[in-house]
């Protein structure tokens, strides 16, 4: 059975910064990971991008691509309300919506949210669960 998770954006943007995203889409296909994407991650990569990328000629639509490659959208309905910082429901509604089992992310409010539905984790389980060198 495909283990199904949903990364937060610093996932993305971490491997994206030091243009290596391509460890990430090999271990995730090795590991036949389910990677959920949905709008509102969309938006935040875009925003977030340009202010990462240290490679020069690799541009915001080049990281969505490979990013698209490695996902599967989704189309969530915002309901999720009790995250410690709202700005995080998307995550929850992501996770919930889909049966994702894990929320990976960095965010520190998130790791130390003892409510959360769903189990959450940092970049550094991911890596050492799945073999992902950054």
């Amino acid at each position: 059975m495909r283990k199904k998770l949903v990364l937060d954006t610093c996932m993305f943007l971490t491997y994206a910064s030091y243009n290596k995203l391509y460890r990430l889409i090999y271990d995730i296909e090795k590991y036949d990971l389910e990677i959920f994407l949905n709008e509102e991650l969309i938006d935040e990569l875009e925003r977030n991008i340009p202010g990462v990328i240290k490679v020069e000629g690799v541009t915001t639509g080049d990281i969505l691509v490979q990013v698209s490659l490695i996902t599967i959208m989704v189309h969530t309905v915002p309901v999720f309300n009790k995250s410690p910082d709202p700005k995080y429901n998307f995550l929850f509604d992501r996770a919930l919506q889909t049966k994702s089992e894990v929320i990976v992310t960095k965010e520190k409010v998130l790791l130390g949210f003892s409510g959360s539905p769903v189990t959450i984790k940092d970049i550094s389980w991911f890596k050492q669960t799945f073999e992902v060198p950054l």
